[in-house]
């Protein structure tokens, strides 16, 4: 499966590395249960691209997971996990796209960063809870 993405994002935008994020603790599931989730990393245009990681970046990040409550996204990520990503990629000012924003994890680590966001999301309730988490962040950047 891996291998199919990977030649789908060569294809698309140009598949340059995986990264495996280690969540710690037991998955959902039966049997062998999940720990992990491979994050594909891509870019558009070779060969300049913003690299922010230094010379020794490890592919393994551990970063623990977040239990769902039920008025939260089902597959919610770490703040921590998106900041990272952004982080490495990104300068303060450049523009962050999220196609598929759930609650708006990447876009609160993208202002927290002082990135600019725009997330795109098909159900409306993680719209709604997004604009409300965004309206709390910059209410806590702001020191109200």
């Amino acid at each position: 499966m891996f291998a199919t993405w990977a030649l789908l994002l060569d294809e698309i935008i140009g598949f340059k590395h995986a990264v495996v994020w280690d969540k710690g603790g037991l998955g959902m599931g039966v049997h062998f249960r999940r720990n992990y989730e491979l994050l594909l990393i891509a870019q558009n245009g070779a060969p300049a691209h913003r690299w922010n990681g230094g010379h020794t970046t490890p592919n393994i990040w551990r970063i623990p997971k977040i239990i769902p409550t039920a008025d939260q996204h089902p597959t919610i990520k770490p703040v921590a996990l998106m900041a990272k990503c952004i982080g490495l990629f990104t300068d303060p000012g450049d523009l962050v796209l999220d196609p598929f924003m759930g609650s708006g994890t990447t876009l609160v680590a993208a202002k927290r960063l002082g990135r600019r966001c725009i997330g795109i999301e098909i159900e409306e309730r993680y719209v709604e809870i997004a604009i409300k988490r965004l309206a709390q962040e910059e209410l806590r950047l702001s020191g109200a």
